[in-house]
């Protein structure tokens, strides 16, 4: 892919970060600490959290060790964005790209990333998350549909 293409990619990843740092400052602004504000009955809340663990909380060794693991992570990210010319690949490594900064920024400025989106039913909770963290799920699974369709497609080696 062209270079003014990939520059068009980027504003994915720009407009994520500037989605996620917003929503997550409205939070802190407007929600204290641990309390719950119901947007759709008790399926969707916010509840303004801080997570210093990766995503969706998973405890991988405290804060310094999540942001190691991130900034590798993120390093890794781009390097495959540079290399990468697949165009639904691409656009998932952009939302990689978007979500890992957004939350880059909060373990820069607070050690820890604000999380608020609450979702159940039931009984049953998953773990709060933000719009980085979406951004990177979506990504993820935009990356597994990229190269299931590579993989199913006819090699150009056959004729």
């Amino acid at each position: 892919m062209k270079g003014k293409k990939k520059y068009l990619l980027l504003f994915i990843s720009l407009f994520v970060i500037i989605l996620d740092q917003t929503t997550k400052l409205l939070v802190r602004m407007n929600i204290d600490y641990g309390e719950i504000v119901k947007v759709w009955g008790n399926f969707l809340r916010f509840i303004h959290r801080m997570n210093p663990n990766a995503v969706f909380g998973i405890n991988v060794g405290g804060p310094t060790v999540s942001l190691i693991l991130t900034l590798v992570a993120f390093v890794f990210v781009c390097y495959l964005f540079y290399k990468s010319h697949e165009k639904l690949f691409l656009v998932s490594l952009s939302l990689i790209i978007g979500g890992a900064v957004g939350n880059l920024i909060d373990r820069f400025i607070f050690h820890a990333v604000t999380d608020f989106i609450d979702v159940g039913l039931g009984g049953y909770r998953f773990a709060t998350f933000n719009v980085a963290d979406s951004a990177v799920t979506i990504g993820i699974i935009l990356s597994l549909i990229s190269f299931l369709l590579e993989s199913r497609a006819p090699s150009s080696d056959n004729p």
